[in-house]
């Protein structure tokens, strides 16, 4: 009786676990593949396991100490594979539900409410695809939702217990990523807006010292021992902030305006309720002109944002506004997904506004959030380059910002919403099994060529796998061990074809030739569990 009474008050809670436990099923993790940046991450884990000796792959500017440490736990448990580090990346997602609904009860929200809000977290695109790779986006966010929890419990309960749990996930959020700083920055403002401040200093001390000697100890790390890259970026750093004073304020309107947008297309979900709110407000007369008004205006900034956004992008106007993510194949997904952003953005926009607004009047344990998302948001301004996954560090913010404007129809709505959260996972989770299918088949078709005795320098298969087994190295070594002043475009769209061109074995997931050399031909399963080929062919005259 107790355990169905737990599940029946936090029956939300509970289905957003069981659909993850869904999807993992739907998924698929049980491969060996990276994506992305990835197979540095791995390749920084593997020295580690074989040589106890943590050294940052060339490839990595940020240094994420924590998630080494956390994928060599379970290379130690499980044996060292990239599935064993997708795998250690699944168990943070438990860690981001229980973070959001914790944080959720604390901003007064119901069980219920705090459930729901914690589905969209859930059915936010990048999370549940990020979920699936070994990089630092999801665990990060893991971590700033249970610290943001710690931090605003000790802080409303005066609670020191609390304040310690959250240096704790603090110091692990800035061992991720440096932006974890965002935290200690929040908090320390809160120390500075307390009246009780000097009485309350035992309490804002331990939730600060473990993170301030993280930070510490990154700068150190960033400076003294730099390598490449790193000094590469800190370079283009300097070269974003020595731009013209207008071109930096249009890079900053810019910027603000799609993380506004990027964030309404995170929360989509939320328009069902959004739309019951506005519904109500127009029939009531007092409150007409004002929903009115705010429509338009939001229209007409979204408008303008596109516009930028097309300068921005080449005259472009559909879906893409940032890399990488969201770039999807063929140009009717990206209207479909152009619309939704632009419906999500004018609906959402006003009740954003609404929440910054009210920021005075917020309780002081509520203030924390808006202090870590506004630092947050001079992070992703001052960043030399942005990309929408930068973006998931705002997201806690955005909803529990468009959850408060929301108290009069979240729950009324609550069937609504639920199977607009189960959509947007059905799709997500579809575009993921994709992409991980793909992936997959790649590169076991390279490694059976491998396995062959072939060197990995003659295989052309995907970039990720060539970065995995040391084509990055050569590049930096063709270069003296530095790296040129554009190096991205040049190792993308120069080195990496000339390698692809001179190699004897190339991955080919288009249909084959009959005449061609095929030295590998399999299948694998797409997102619709439809048959597609993947094969290995050996260049003529080899």
């Amino acid at each position: 009786m107790p355990g169905i009474i737990l599940l029946r008050n936090h029956r939300y809670l509970v289905l957003g676990c069981v659909l993850f436990l869904i999807s993992i099923v739907y998924v698929n993790p049980l491969r060996e593949f990276a994506t992305g940046d990835e197979w540095a991450y791995a390749r920084t884990v593997k020295v580690l396991a074989e040589t106890g000796t943590y050294r940052l792959d060339a490839w990595l500017a940020p240094n994420p100490p924590f998630l080494i440490y956390w994928g060599l736990a379970f290379s130690k448990a499980f044996g060292y594979s990239l599935t064993t580090l997708h795998l250690s990346m699944l168990f943070t997602i438990p860690l981001a539900l229980m973070g959001c609904y914790g944080l959720c009860k604390l901003h007064d929200f119901s069980n219920t409410e705090a459930g729901l809000l914690t589905l969209v977290l859930l059915a936010s695109p990048l999370i549940l695809r990020l979920s699936y790779s070994f990089m630092t986006d999801v665990p990060f966010v893991a971590f700033l939702l249970v610290a943001l929890y710690c931090y605003t419990r000790a802080q409303k309960h005066h609670d020191l217990r609390f304040a310690i749990a959250a240096a704790v996930a603090t110091l692990a959020a800035i061992l991720i990523r440096q932006t974890g700083v965002v935290l200690l920055l929040g908090w320390g403002v809160c120390w500075m807006l307390d009246r009780q401040r000097w009485r309350s200093w035992p309490l804002y001390l331990a939730g600060s010292s473990l993170p301030a000697i993280a930070l510490v100890w990154q700068l150190y790390v960033g400076t003294a021992q730099a390598n490449p890259v790193t000094q590469w970026v800190l370079s283009a750093q300097n070269q974003y902030f020595a731009r013209p004073p207008f071109a930096l304020a249009s890079e900053t309107i810019f910027r603000t305006g799609m993380t506004s947008l990027y964030l309404a297309l995170f929360v989509t979900p939320l328009i069902i309720p959004v739309l019951a709110l506005y519904t109500s407000s127009l029939r009531r007369r007092v409150l007409r002109r004002q929903t009115i008004v705010a429509l338009c205006l939001s229209v007409g900034i979204v408008i303008a944002i596109v516009l930028v956004a097309r300068q921005h992008s080449g005259g472009r106007f559909l879906m893409p506004y940032l890399p990488w993510y969201f770039n999807l194949p063929g140009d009717v997904p990206k209207l479909i997904l152009t619309i939704v952003l632009l419906i999500a953005s004018v609906l959402l926009l006003p009740l954003f506004a609404k929440h910054i607004r009210n920021f005075f009047s917020l309780k002081s344990y509520e203030q924390l959030l808006d202090l870590v998302a506004l630092f947050s948001l001079l992070t992703i301004l001052a960043f030399y380059k942005i990309g929408d996954k930068y973006l998931l560090i705002l997201l806690p913010f955005a909803l529990i910002a468009v959850g408060k404007g929301l108290k009069e129809t979240l729950a009324a709505h609550r069937r609504a919403l639920v199977i607009a959260c189960i959509a947007s996972l059905l799709i997500t989770m579809a575009w993921t099994r994709q992409d991980l299918s793909v992936a997959a088949a790649r590169w076991r078709a390279a490694e059976y060529v491998r396995a062959q005795d072939v060197p990995a320098d003659e295989i052309a298969a995907t970039w990720e796998w060539n970065g995995y087994y040391g084509t990055f190295d050569e590049f930096i070594a063709s270069n003296g061990g530095q790296l040129p002043a554009a190096y991205g475009d040049q190792f993308f769209y120069t080195w990496i074809p000339e390698q692809n061109s001179s190699a004897r074995y190339v991955v080919m997931t288009s249909p084959i030739n009959p005449a061609e050399n095929i030295v590998y031909n399999s299948q694998y399963r797409d997102a619709f569990f439809q048959p597609q080929p993947i094969s290995v062919v050996r260049r003529s005259g080899e």
